[in-house]
């Protein structure tokens, strides 16, 4: 629920709401991340902290149906966040020799994400994997997006909420495949039929409600 439902199908709806905006709006996007870029970082590190506070609490809940031990959901957690942000903090250090505090944020979010499909079930050591794994993605995969997509603060929701989430998904059913956990009815075509499906319902509906509010708005202004 919380790294498919919750994160990656609100950044499809981002990607689409992108789309159907038009050059002229995401123009408009571009001169915001500008503008955001003094206080951005206070502000993703008030947001991580408090997510933070309160993401055992919500992973708690969305596996509330299973019988297991709250103190692995919690210490599963902490295990991905504190992996994600020593990654970025190395990855800082070696790339830009300098630590960069933004990135330390978005590894920090990212692996919070991706950690939410299992953190019920995976080893403190998988969890950690999943975290190191979220801070690599949050690191390289919006260079790659640049191509595409112009918006720095689009790319990184794409990025920390929806491949994040899509991976933590994926790799608890790589996990199962593998037999590293009791939870057979995990299979990673499961998890993976889930990803799709979550993917297409999101995207298409939302950018044909995008495509109908953005004509109407339009016509609105004739």
């Amino acid at each position: 629920a919380g790294s498919t439902v919750v994160h990656s199908m609100a950044a499809w709806i981002v990607l689409a709401g992108y789309l159907v905006a038009g050059r002229e709006y995401q123009q408009q996007m571009i001169k915001r991340d500008i503008i955001f870029k003094d206080y951005k970082i206070l502000s993703m590190a008030l947001a991580c902290f408090v997510l933070w506070l309160a993401w055992s609490g919500l992973n708690i809940v969305y596996i509330s149906a299973f019988d297991v031990n709250v103190s692995t959901v919690v210490i599963n957690a902490l295990s991905a966040l504190f992996t994600a942000i020593l990654t970025a903090v190395g990855l800082s250090v070696w790339m830009s020799r300098t630590v960069v505090g933004e990135s330390l944020v978005k590894a920090g979010i990212g692996g919070l994400v991706a950690i939410t499909a299992g953190c019920n079930i995976l080893s403190v050591s998988n969890a950690a994997f999943v975290g190191l794994s979220a801070a690599l993605i949050t690191w390289f995969v919006p260079v790659i997006l640049t191509r595409w997509i112009a918006s720095q603060h689009i790319r990184d929701v794409l990025v920390i909420h929806g491949l994040c989430g899509v991976w933590g998904t994926l790799w608890l059913g790589v996990m199962s495949s593998l037999s590293f956990h009791s939870v057979s009815y995990i299979s990673l075509q499961v998890q993976f039929l889930g990803v799709v499906v979550a993917f297409i319902w999101s995207f298409v509906v939302a950018y044909l409600l995008f495509v109908i509010l953005r004509k109407a708005f339009i016509k609105s202004n004739v």
